[in-house]
């Protein structure tokens, strides 16, 4: 409307115009949202067409090699399309969250030895510092097992090897704090508040050569929000990307 007013008239204008560009906002996010959706699913369908279309022409021989490789595709592709439902789901504020007293330490441990041949293969020195005592918080386990994994094989897929990844957690105040540092390569600094966004990866050497949908930490994020906690990155010491994870501590029950 843009009226030039200062009564009550304009006030309402006013308000009027700042709906009207909210709207526009929300309606060019939707946009962007379904092109990056489009991306993702027409990359491993096409795949999947080119190398089915090789079997039909005789190109390739289907063979146990041919089999298993349709296989893997279409493995990715159920993969994504779960992420995006659970990340829809998430957005809607329709996932189920089972919340019980648990250890947050002994679930950082069960997670960390579960990726340690993870992090042996890809030539990456893992360390861990939690404290001998347990950590509670008021939780659903596997939720925030999903969110320690999704961190966990976000640096065990960027850091390049030979490197290092620290993880470390500790109770300050009545907050449980968990951080998760990786080596090279960094991550710009004004890339570091998209990292959460739905489907974003930074255009470095962090990319989508490396596989992944970009809906891990933003899918984290979401779930550590619902659990009154917060879900940061910074850089790192090390060198490369550092994420701060906090969580109301509660007690034992």
């Amino acid at each position: 409307l843009a009226l030039q007013r200062t009564d009550e008239f304009g006030q309402l204008a006013s308000q009027f115009d700042r709906m009207a560009e909210a709207l526009q906002h929300q309606e060019q996010n939707r946009r962007a949202w379904l092109a990056d959706v489009s991306h993702e699913l027409r990359t491993p369908l096409s795949i999947l067409k080119g190398e089915i279309e090789a079997l039909q022409d005789g190109v390739r021989p289907l063979d146990q090699h041919a089999l298993r490789s349709l296989h893997d595709e279409s493995l990715r592709l159920s993969h994504l399309v779960d992420d995006l439902y659970q990340m829809a789901q998430a957005d809607a504020g329709h996932l189920h969250y089972a919340m019980q007293p648990l250890d947050f330490s002994a679930l950082i441990q069960t997670a960390a030895e579960r990726f340690h041949a993870r992090f042996q293969k890809a030539g990456l020195s893992f360390g861990l510092s939690c404290p001998p005592t347990p950590l509670y918080v008021l939780g659903d386990e596997q939720r925030l097992h999903q969110v320690l994994a999704n961190l966990l094989e976000n640096s065990a897929r960027y850091t390049h090897a030979p490197g290092a990844v620290s993880m470390n957690c500790e109770a300050i105040g009545g907050e449980i704090i968990l951080t998760l540092e990786d080596s090279a390569p960094s991550v710009p600094e004004d890339a570091l508040p998209r990292l959460f966004d739905r489907l974003y990866r930074v255009e470095s050497s962090r990319n989508r050569a490396h596989g992944g949908a970009g809906l891990g930490l933003a899918m984290s994020r979401s779930i550590i929000k619902a659990h009154g906690g917060q879900l940061t990155a910074y850089a790192s010491s090390l060198g490369g990307l550092g994420l701060r994870l906090s969580l109301p501590r509660g007690a034992m029950q």
